[in-house]
């Protein structure tokens, strides 16, 4: 998991792989804190918004790498517990080894 306190617009699911494509996120919406210094030559970021309601929120992140299909599954699931309000809403950072272009990256969000 990579920790950024950072909320920004657009798609919902983002693969970052460049430091261009990095700060330039952050352009009109700033961080709670500084970036941290990511060597883009050997990694990428993903990037997955998704929220939950719950007095309680449990994330699990998981990435696979599937190899002989050249395609990056990057899965959030959240467990819910209780019936408060209001619905939490953020996004899901991780840190993965570089994405070679021909690759393609899937998002799942699974509510549990």
């Amino acid at each position: 998991m990579l920790n950024l306190d950072c909320s920004v617009g657009g798609p919902n699911n983002l693969v970052i792989r460049s430091e261009e494509a990095f700060q330039s996120l952050f352009d009109n919406t700033p961080c709670n804190g500084d970036l941290p210094a990511i060597d883009f030559s050997q990694y990428s970021i993903l990037g997955q918004f998704g929220g939950a309601t719950g007095c309680e929120r449990f994330y699990s992140r998981r990435v696979k790498i599937k190899e002989n299909e050249k395609e990056y599954l990057f899965t959030v699931k959240v467990s819910e517990c209780g019936g408060c309000e209001p619905f939490e809403i953020r996004w899901h950072w991780v840190l993965v080894p570089l994405v070679p272009e021909e690759y393609t990256v899937s998002f799942v969000f699974e509510t549990m």
